[in-house]
């Protein structure tokens, strides 16, 4: 008797929220006028109204149940799509990246390209009676000497047409560096006075195994360097 008692008075509240709410929001949600037409036929004790109400009930029940398996999915889906799409940006990222650093490179290959176009026309242009004839766009390597006065090896070099290219004669990176730059050479310049036997010696071994003129100077002075290149 008291758990029917509680039913009805369940019944009651709830159908009576339901009727304050149509007054209140009636005109902008229908639903609440349908749930309500729903307990006015439960109330009228209406086996079929009853009947219809839960069936009616149970179809809502089952729909929320649907609508909430779908919005789980549209979430897993979402979230999908966002490690997706935040993959994809991190992708172009590195992307970018690449193509800055190959323009960045084709750049300074179109530069030595026309830098070694213009010297070669350069050299085209220059005849036997040019003063510097000999040097014009020729790399000239010098090893050794007094570190110090490089820049002035190096104005001395481009004043008379050719490309200055220097290492000093401590050998850091060994015989590699070494090798490297006088395969790119067209003259090698190894004043004595400023470099170790060893060197000397790398000098000239390597200067025969790529057929490289070279000069052996008593004196790394720059009128040594100006008499070795006339």
């Amino acid at each position: 008797m008291l758990s029917q008692t509680t039913k009805a008075s369940s019944f009651e509240e709830t159908y009576n929220l339901l009727r304050l709410w149509e007054s209140d929001l009636g005109h902008c949600c229908p639903v609440i006028g349908h749930c309500l037409n729903l307990f006015e036929m439960a109330k009228a004790n209406n086996p079929s109204s009853h009947s219809s109400w839960e069936q009616e009930k149970r179809k809502l029940q089952q729909e929320n149940e649907e609508l909430k398996t779908i919005l789980d999915t549209v979430d897993e889906d979402l979230s999908e799509y966002e490690a997706k799409v935040k993959g994809l940006e991190d992708e172009n990222l590195k992307l970018l990246f690449i193509i800055d650093q190959l323009q960045c490179k084709l750049r300074e290959i179109k530069d030595q390209y026309y830098s070694q176009q213009y010297k070669a026309d350069e050299f085209e242009n220059c005849s036997k009676d040019c003063t510097n004839f000999e040097l014009c766009s020729k790399r000239i390597l010098i090893v050794g000497g007094i570190t110090k006065i490089k820049s002035a090896y190096k104005d001395l070099i481009e004043q008379k047409g050719g490309e200055f290219d220097y290492l000093d004669g401590y050998m850091k990176g060994g015989e590699r560096v070494l090798d490297n730059k006088i395969k790119r050479s067209d003259l090698v310049l190894c004043p004595v006075d400023c470099n170790s036997h060893n060197a000397c010696v790398s000098v000239k071994k390597l200067c025969k195994k790529h057929g490289k003129p070279f000069k052996m100077l008593t004196s790394s002075s720059i009128t040594g360097i100006t008499e070795a290149i006339r």
